[in-house]
């Protein structure tokens, strides 16, 4: 009896009728009548029959979204920060495709971020050195500026590449093919910093180029708006 009423209604049924008739139960003791299922209504829809799904069924998933493409990738970097941004920046944007390994997409990227904004401070830093010579505190400090090309070519690098190293990464975004850009940004203060950090500039030269970073970044903040594939 407690087999059966373990088993499929059905079964139970037919397990029942056969205890009957082998004879265990006895004439006139009442048989248990095997428990009915409640089966889910049929429903029917333009004619069309159908039985409704399990309430457990595993919904259908939600397809992948791509996130729309940020200004700055096709209007320039500088369309990141409003107009009225009163911290003078420059900046570089870098992309990378290619790879399926997203974490060198983005460090590649990143990588040509920097690489166009020291393009464009380079330029920068040797013409602030070029107007320090000029000047009659760089002509008593040098002497004929001529003579001192080189020096001022190599000192150009030194503080160019110190200064990039404190650029930031602003924002990301992957395109649909998996083009990565990252915008990098390098703002007038990290610069005087960098130059606070080299002991091989005089302290003449420290504030003459404190003083014209300070107009260069204004004036050169919306230049950087070339995308690097380099």
């Amino acid at each position: 009896m407690r087999c059966a009423a373990r088993l499929n209604p059905l079964l139970a049924l037919g397990v029942s009728w056969l205890a009957l008739g082998c004879g265990y139960y006895s004439q006139g003791e009442e048989v248990p009548a095997p428990r009915q299922t409640q089966l889910p209504a049929a429903e029917e829809r333009d004619g069309e029959i159908s039985m409704p799904q399990a309430s457990n069924a595993i919904p259908e998933s939600q397809p992948a979204t791509v996130s729309t493409e940020p200004a700055w990738v096709s209007q320039g970097c500088q369309s990141f920060w409003p107009a009225e941004n009163s911290d003078p920046v420059i900046c570089g944007i870098g992309m990378a495709r290619g790879s399926k390994n997203t974490e060198l997409l983005q460090t590649t990227a990143i990588s040509r971020g920097r690489a166009e904004i020291a393009q464009t401070l380079g330029a920068g830093v040797r013409a602030m050195l070029n107007d320090y010579a000029s000047s009659a505190a760089g002509e008593r400090e040098f002497g004929d500026p001529s003579e001192y090309e080189s020096y001022l070519e190599t000192l150009s690098e030194r503080i160019t590449q110190r200064s990039v190293a404190g650029a930031r990464t602003e924002d990301g975004w992957s395109s649909r093919d998996q083009t990565r850009y990252a915008l990098v940004s390098l703002d007038s203060n990290a610069f005087v910093d960098a130059l606070n950090g080299m002991d091989q500039l005089s302290v003449s030269m420290r504030t003459a180029l404190t003083e014209a970073a300070e107009i260069w970044f204004s004036r050169m903040g919306r230049a950087s708006r070339r995308v690097s594939t380099r």
